[in-house]
């Protein structure tokens, strides 16, 4: 029988994410890992596989913690137009905070990964789409109780939506101006309370 281990695992992979989400997976070298974690090499292996196992775990822990925080508002099954905008502001004051010039981590690993790691990509491309389909699904709810205006294709309002948040998103990690993008984010919100009834 193995020593039980004497660190915990999830600790260790928020760290390895946020280093990770700083710097970009080829930019991180596993000397960096062992030393931000305060692991040898043996220990992260043994538990976490090489740096592209681990890079992808965190990837999911990600997903799993900061991404559900985020979307939260529209998670709930009577969520409709109001999650909506709920969600909005909640991903404005995210990045209009001192970190959110990192950007999202999944789509750095999009960019920096998407084309020469497949699963890398996979994990890019389901969550992007769950993205639009929870917004679908919020304003097809605000349609069927009469809160969305008949003109708005709640599909399609879902596809802008994913389209200019990750924009936006992108916009605050190349630019050093955070006022752009909260106001971008202020006239979207605008935008999508006028799609009420």
């Amino acid at each position: 029988m193995g020593r039980p281990t004497a660190f915990d695992p999830q600790e260790k992979l928020h760290i390895a994410m946020k280093l990770f989400w700083r710097q970009g997976f080829e930019a991180t070298s596993l000397q960096q890992l062992c030393d931000e974690l305060e692991l040898n090499r043996f220990s992260i292996y043994n538990t976490f596989g090489d740096k592209r196992a681990l890079f992808h775990l965190t990837l999911d822990h990600y997903l799993n913690t900061v991404i559900r925080r985020i979307a939260a508002p529209l998670l709930h099954d009577e969520a409709a137009l109001e999650a909506v905008v709920e969600y909005l502001a909640g991903l404005s004051a995210v990045l209009c905070s001192e970190g959110g010039r990192v950007g999202c981590y999944v789509q750095n690993a999009g960019s920096e990964m998407g084309g020469v790691d497949e699963l890398v990509q996979k994990k890019v491309d389901d969550w992007l789409r769950q993205l639009e389909m929870l917004l679908a699904r919020a304003l097809v709810r605000a349609r069927d109780n009469n809160g969305l205006r008949g003109d708005v294709d709640a599909e399609a309002a879902a596809c802008y939506l994913v389209s200019v948040t990750q924009g936006l998103i992108a916009l605050r990690r190349t630019c050093s101006r955070q006022c752009r993008v909260e106001n971008a984010f202020t006239f979207l919100m605008q935008e999508v309370k006028g799609w009420a009834v």
